[in-house]
């Protein structure tokens, strides 16, 4: 079977490595994807469920039921699952009872929607007057909404969606309900940020990221190194782990920009802050990493992680669930803190981390706005959120647990010791991107310029500099086509 294909091949790779030392180099990926897999096949081991339809006790000489139908029972259940295959509908599920109805789109995989049904059915609507109708999308929202057929709500929505529904009509303001300033107290503040637009508020956070720094305890007490507190550390750090054929990775633009006090935009949106000093000079910082360093621009970080090549690297808190059940192998050899941060020039230490969510609300056009507020309250509750990540993680495993946004929710959730105790500390210091009409060139030229710099030795001051004219003809361009102003 394919399983016993994974220790054959281990086995057949150790064994032509002890054979012949030379041949480590060229297939040290092909091991590391097959421990990979290996890790994966015992997680799955361990979360495989065991069925039992019943038990029968029975004395010494008592005769055993049959364990199966006979021809015609079995039969008559093939031929009736058959006919029921005919009236199932996988991606919709409602209710008949006399209530106000809403329908909720849920652009997910069919186990996790599957999950959030039955949620909405045994916690939502049994408690009140609304039902719930709701189907699972597979990314068609946009040219549904475009075509007019609109839900009442949608949920698991990405963190750039709602602004972009928001500029063209399509999406109605939370901030109007009386209740939304008290709602908005279930979350981490700067979450709210990314669904801004013109003064109001247009969606609700269901998830919450969160960076922190992971690192092999053993690795490092083995070398003798302190886990670095600020990134004038992370250079010594980095430059002795290279000595050892070691590296670090997850270094991000945006946190240094912002750890360097600069911000995407000014105005509001309405041109792109990265000509001023401090965004130039973190970016200089963020690609002299891998120009100067040679950082790894893409890797597997689990795998880098596990076999010693990656000690130290900024990954989400979500990560160390990854880690617990994926690298049994180095459990207790591993621990977190919060990110490296730059020194002021008062001597505090800017420890700003960048967050991101996944995004729920409600359409313009919908006819029942007061009840899709409702549903939108009680998925983001406390309660909901922590029955829906349970729920996952018993269906799916321990991997599947949901980084949940409900701070409630969130102090529940079983994560480890040491990583609540970095993730509290790390939550003091976060911040978020503001979502603007054009704001998707300013990811794809960010890339352009790394790319400028890093691949082709481009001057860092000139290639931002360049890179900003073409962002803010592209934000000038889609403010004017939404009737925004321009200066």
């Amino acid at each position: 079977s394919s399983d016993n294909v994974i220790f054959e091949d281990l086995i057949r790779q150790v064994a032509a490595f002890e054979s012949d030392l030379e041949s480590v180099p060229a297939g040290i990926s092909s091991f590391q994807s097959n421990i990979s897999a290996l890790a994966t096949w015992v997680n799955n081991r361990y979360n495989q469920p065991l069925d039992i339809d019943y038990i029968q006790i029975l004395p010494s000489d008592g005769a055993v039921q049959r364990a199966q139908g006979g021809f015609f029972k079995r039969l008559s259940f093939g031929f009736t699952k058959f006919l029921g295959s005919f009236s199932s509908v996988y991606g919709r599920k409602q209710s008949n009872t006399e209530k106000t109805e809403i329908e909720v789109w849920i652009p997910t995989a069919r186990d996790t929607s599957e999950i959030i049904r039955n949620l909405i059915w045994e916690k939502f609507t049994s408690d009140g007057n609304i039902t719930v109708k709701t189907k699972m999308m597979g990314g068609s929202e946009l040219s549904a909404i475009v075509a007019g057929r609109q839900p009442d709500a949608i949920i698991m929505q990405t963190e750039s969606e709602p602004v972009n529904y928001a500029m063209r009509g399509a999406l109605y303001p939370l901030d109007v309900f009386p209740d939304f300033e008290e709602i908005t107290k279930r979350f981490v503040p700067v979450t709210l940020k990314p669904f801004e637009y013109n003064g109001h508020t247009y969606a609700l956070p269901e998830s919450m990221s969160v960076p922190l720094l992971f690192y092999r305890t053993d690795i490092f007490e083995e070398l003798g190194l302190d886990v670095p507190q600020t990134w004038n550390e992370i250079y010594d750090a980095v430059a002795e782990l290279q000595t050892k054929n070691m590296q670090f990775g997850g270094v991000d633009f945006n946190t240094l920009l912002y750890q360097h006090g600069g911000e995407y935009y000014r105005g509001h949106g309405k041109s792109s802050a990265f000509d001023t000093e401090q965004a130039i000079e973190a970016f200089g910082q963020w690609t002299s990493f891998f120009a100067d360093y040679g950082l790894p621009v893409s890797y597997n970080f689990l795998n880098r992680f596990r076999s010693g090549e990656m000690p130290l690297a900024i990954q989400d808190y979500t990560m160390a669930n990854q880690l617990e059940m994926l690298a049994p192998e180095i459990s207790g050899c591993w621990s977190v803190l919060p990110i490296p941060g730059t020194v002021n020039s008062d001597g505090t230490v800017n420890r700003t981390a960048l967050t991101s969510s996944k995004s729920c609300y409600i359409l313009a056009k919908s006819k029942h706005r007061k009840e899709a507020w409702e549903f939108l309250k009680w998925w983001t509750s406390a309660d909901a959120q922590l029955s829906f990540t349970t729920r996952r993680e018993n269906r799916l495993g321990t991997v599947a647990r949901v980084a949940v946004s409900n701070l409630e929710a969130l102090a529940a959730v079983p994560w480890s010791r040491e990583v609540v105790t970095a993730e509290r500390e790390q939550m003091q210091s976060l911040d978020a991107v503001e979502q603007v009409p054009g704001g998707y060139f300013t990811s794809r030229h960010v890339s352009n310029a790394f790319r400028q710099v890093v691949y082709h030795g481009g001057d860092v001051r000139e290639t931002v500099l360049e890179y900003v004219k073409y962002i803010n003809e592209e934000i000038t361009e889609r403010r004017k086509e939404f009737g925004l102003p321009t200066d």
